[in-house]
């Protein structure tokens, strides 16, 4: 159970990163 929140963060956090990035740079090519 534990586990499986853990891993559940964890992938919500890397969603979070890219999507941060995927903004960022599409922001770089509209510039």
């Amino acid at each position: 159970m534990v586990k499986n929140d853990v891993l559940r963060n964890m992938a919500k956090g890397q969603y979070t990163l890219l999507a941060t990035l995927l903004k960022n740079a599409t922001k770089k090519m509209y510039r």
